[in-house]
């Protein structure tokens, strides 16, 4: 695939249910109208998420992606970092 085109929760969660993020170590939903991070649990293989300019105010979904290096957070709703607690002990990088 060379293009994948995530604008919306719905496109998000097809996407995942469609096996397309499958393998994926970078996942790019900035400037998307994604508020629900719930489709992506799963993506244990992702090392960066780039979440700048979205609805994103929970990060509880994403505390299990255990490979996650870097995550990118400017202008989004997120004022609680303890869900990613764990994450950020284990060296996660969170760029706001």
């Amino acid at each position: 695939m060379s293009t994948l085109n995530i604008q919306t929760n719905a496109d998000l969660k097809a996407a995942v249910d469609g096996g397309m993020l499958t393998g994926l170590e970078r996942l790019n939903l900035r400037n998307t109208g994604v508020t629900d991070l719930t489709p992506i649990a799963g993506l244990t293989g992702l090392e960066r998420l780039y979440l700048c300019n979205t609805g994103v105010t929970d990060l509880a979904p994403i505390a299990g992606l255990i490979g996650l290096k870097y995550l990118y957070l400017c202008n989004t709703g997120v004022t609680d970092l303890a869900p990613i607690a764990g994450l950020i002990e284990n060296g996660l990088v969170v760029l706001e």
